[in-house]
């Protein structure tokens, strides 16, 4: 935040997203703080890479980067292959998810395949 402009709402849909979590999550202590770690840490770690590499957007450095970070989350919470997918899919909705809205998207994705798988 304040690097560089861009147009962007991600500061307003963090805070849905972890409220989104929470309500869906209460209870549930390790898929909560991995809901949390998803949302939080591969798309700094993308934005870093990008930054590092003078990315400008969205680059395919940046998506591989958030998939490898959000994989070796999920590896935490589910059987390899399992987190491959569910990684793969975040990975999608993150690079499809206009103007920071991927904060309000990647906790909803998540919490539908982790349901689901």
């Amino acid at each position: 935040i304040g690097i560089y402009y861009r147009k962007t709402i991600g500061e307003k849909t963090y805070p849905l997203g972890v409220i989104v979590l929470a309500m869906n999550l209460y209870g549930a202590k390790w898929p909560f703080i991995g809901g949390l770690l998803i949302l939080a840490v591969p798309d700094a770690v993308a934005g870093y890479v990008g930054l590092r590499l003078r990315q400008t957007g969205k680059s395919a450095i940046g998506s591989l980067s958030y998939f490898v970070c959000a994989l070796m989350i999920l590896a935490f919470l589910r059987d390899p292959l399992t987190a491959v997918g569910i990684a793969a899919v975040l990975t999608l909705v993150e690079m499809i998810s206009p103007f920071g809205f991927d904060n309000l998207t990647i906790p909803i994705s998540y919490l539908l395949l982790i349901s689901r798988f």
